[in-house]
């Protein structure tokens, strides 16, 4: 198969380095190859960590990364781990197994004796949440561990825009730390503003001017230098977008119409409670399957791979299925269908929700879905319902991308990935009127305070940058928001307050050790009072995959026994809160 224009402008790249540590950032449309040519970049003696948002991305490229590694590996041995929460060798042999690897025959292992957070990133080679490197540079216990685990090797950050200003503020400086443990850095995203772009390879070069090269492009720096390159994209696409109503009947009755007519549909929704309803407000005779985060782990994994089976390349899914989903659906997964219902978010993340239709072009379309068409929910009233985004994305990008998408309601992609992007992030007039351009003003102020306290807590919760580093260096004081009863809490994303629970049945008894990949997040803050009072089972701290997760007791049918609320974990549709 011949090389994408991608691959080959990153192979230019890779010639001009050598074998020399540097920083890659790739900017490219969805479905252009990146991933591939991210991990053609790695070099050196110490393998490779690829960095993803989620456990569920994290997962979903096992396969890919460790065929890459046989493939380079010239027939020796190769031993991956899986690091992340729900990861580890168990996880990782069974998803290698999955593909036709990790068999006693095969060349690829799973690493067994890294087991454990800390150990993971020891292995030679790994693939998981972009949280595990990021506690290297983080004022916590045995960063030094990670952060030797990491030297010397490739790391590859991918879908960077998928973090906030706080996250994004420890990956610049992981990657200052990187660059002084001798890596060689990736970054790859399809829509970075170009402040991000600029202040990520000025952590690498130096306070220097940043050249930009037309969209998509390939950016690398070495000290003292940046360099850029544009290349053309392997294929050229025009999206409409549609306004359509955000109320839970309209969207179900648009899915469902779709899906009668033949359409492959998928929903992609901001609230788990929100895909919960709409999945219910589906006919039963319609195919549809429902994807979100609050499924206990080991349900999650097996949905996820369901999706993948159904909608992957060459999926098995017959013509007319819905598939309702929350952000877990919109990063990483290599999935198609004909036609997408959004709520309204930020524009980035539209586009990426956008990459998941007509991702697979050797794929025949239904009549009448011969073109990728995008429906926004909420973009058909005058200002979007807050409702809809309200404690999940920052409402000033939200009603800005929502001005921005009225203005366009044709896509030229890739072109308008990079023009959307900045034009939105960038903070220039985007022609509202009337009531929207009053609720973008009135949003503004607490944009910018929520944009500077991540800025300032992300400094306060990281280690200073190798340059600023002694043994003796007074730490600034901790922001209120990072002390918790009296101690420091630091995390690698900010967010409510939340924990870790595993649901725990009557009949579960004393068989502890089965429950391990049962556990889910949750933030309800009822929810959370009545879990970290709850009494543990005998033995629950003696088993390593419990220790730091609280139980949730329910009953035979389900039903857990909290003050305030109603709390169930249903089968179909997963822990339903209120």
């Amino acid at each position: 198969m011949a090389p994408r224009p991608l691959q080959k402008a990153v192979a230019q790249v890779l010639d001009e380095l050598g074998d020399a540590p540097g920083l890659i950032v790739i900017e490219a449309p969805m479905g252009e190859g990146k991933t591939e040519a991210g991990l053609a970049s790695s070099c050196g003696s110490r393998g490779l960590y690829m960095a993803m948002p989620t456990q569920a991305t994290a997962n979903a490229l096992l396969g890919r990364v460790s065929k890459h590694l046989v493939r380079a590996g010239d027939g020796l041995p190769v031993q991956v781990a899986l690091a992340h929460g729900a990861g580890g060798p168990s996880v990782a042999a069974a998803r290698l197994r999955e593909i036709g690897l990790g068999t006693r025959e095969s060349s690829v292992q799973a690493g067994w004796w890294f087991r454990g957070s800390k150990r993971a990133l020891l292995c030679p080679n790994g693939i998981g949440t972009v949280d595990q490197s990021l506690i290297g540079v983080l004022n916590a216990q045995h960063w030094f561990v990670r952060q030797y685990g990491l030297s010397q090797r490739t790391v590859v950050f991918d879908e960077l825009h998928a973090y906030d200003a706080y996250t994004g503020g420890l990956i610049e400086r992981l990657i200052a730390w990187l660059q002084a443990l001798n890596c060689r850095v990736v970054l790859m995203s399809a829509t970075l503003p170009a402040a991000t772009r600029e202040s990520i390879l000025r952590t690498w070069a130096g306070d220097i001017d940043v050249p930009v090269a037309k969209y998509p492009r390939v950016s690398w720096a070495v000290p003292g230098l940046v360099r850029t390159t544009g290349f053309a994209a392997s294929r050229q696409q025009h999206v409409e977008v549609n306004g359509l109503a955000h109320d839970v009947p309209s969207v179900a009755r648009a899915a469902e119409q779709w899906a009668a007519a033949g359409a492959r549909v998928l929903v992609v929704v901001n609230k788990v409670v929100r895909a919960q309803e709409l999945f219910q407000a589906l006919p039963p005779d319609v195919g549809r399957t429902l994807f979100h985060a609050r499924f206990p782990m080991d349900q999650r994994l097996q949905i996820e791979q369901q999706v993948l089976a159904m909608f992957g390349p060459g999926g098995s899914a017959r013509d007319g299925q819905v598939l309702v989903a929350t952000q877990v659906a919109e990063q990483s997964l290599d999935v198609d269908f004909d036609v997408l219902i959004t709520d309204v978010a930020p524009i980035d993340l539209v586009l990426q929700r956008e990459g998941r239709i007509h991702r697979h072009l050797e794929r025949p379309r239904p009549a009448g879905f011969e073109q990728p068409v995008v429906y926004v929910a909420g973009l058909s009233q005058t200002v979007p319902p807050e409702e809809l985004s309200s404690y999940v994305y920052d409402q000033w990008l939200v009603l800005r991308s929502a001005a921005w998408l009225r203005g366009n309601p044709v896509l030229r992609l890739p072109d308008d990935i990079d023009r959307g992007v900045q034009e939105v992030y960038g903070g220039g007039p985007l022609g509202a009127s009337g009531a929207l351009e009053a609720a973008i003003e009135a949003a503004l102020p607490q944009h910018l305070v929520d944009e500077a306290r991540m800025v300032t807590l992300s400094s306060q919760a990281a280690l200073p940058a190798p340059g600023d580093w002694s043994l003796r260096v007074e730490q600034p004081a901790i922001d209120d928001a990072l002390a918790e009863d009296g101690g420091l809490r630091f995390g690698t994303r900010l967010g409510d307050d939340s924990a870790s629970v595993v649901p725990v049945f009557p009949s579960d008894g004393a068989n502890l050790e089965r429950l391990v990949n049962r556990y889910m997040r949750v933030s309800r803050r009822q929810l959370l009072q009545h879990v970290r009072a709850a009494v543990l089972p005998p033995g629950w701290c003696d088993v390593p995959g419990l220790a730091h997760h609280f139980p949730l007791h329910l009953d035979n049918q389900g039903m857990a026994s909290v003050p305030g609320i109603a709390v169930r974990l249903d089968p179909v549709l997963g822990l339903v809160i209120g």
